[in-house]
């Protein structure tokens, strides 16, 4: 094999390998959120309501990401573990509010395809 093979083989098993990490991380983390929605966490879907309204997790909340820093009393204390679905950003966003909210169990899951 020439060099310019190498590499190709090389980027092929580094980006195989990356792809692997995240889908274990993926499963962990339904794992982890299906763990914490049988010890009563909340599942709020943080969409819009127009996305909400086409597809969502049954027996979650929406509360749009918009709205998220003043509806937290429907989230309970900060104690209370909260499961978070909806589209990518906006996961990651209200991931990051409610931590920065003092929520210490924040479980961000995924789409809608759990």
């Amino acid at each position: 094999m020439n060099s310019s093979e190498l590499w190709v083989v090389g980027v092929s098993v580094a980006f195989f390998a990356a792809s692997v990490a995240l889908w274990w991380r993926g499963w962990a983390q339904l794992e982890k959120a299906q763990a914490l929605i049988l010890q009563g966490a909340t599942v709020i879907d943080v969409d819009t309501p127009e996305d909400y309204a086409s597809v969502h997790h049954p027996g979650a909340k929406n509360i749009p990401l918009e709205e998220l820093d003043v509806r937290t009393a429907e989230l309970g204390p900060p104690d209370n573990p909260v499961v978070v679905c909806g589209r990518w950003v906006r996961r990651l966003r209200a991931t990051s509010v409610l931590r920065g909210l003092g929520y210490r169990f924040v479980v961000d899951v995924g789409a809608h395809d759990w």
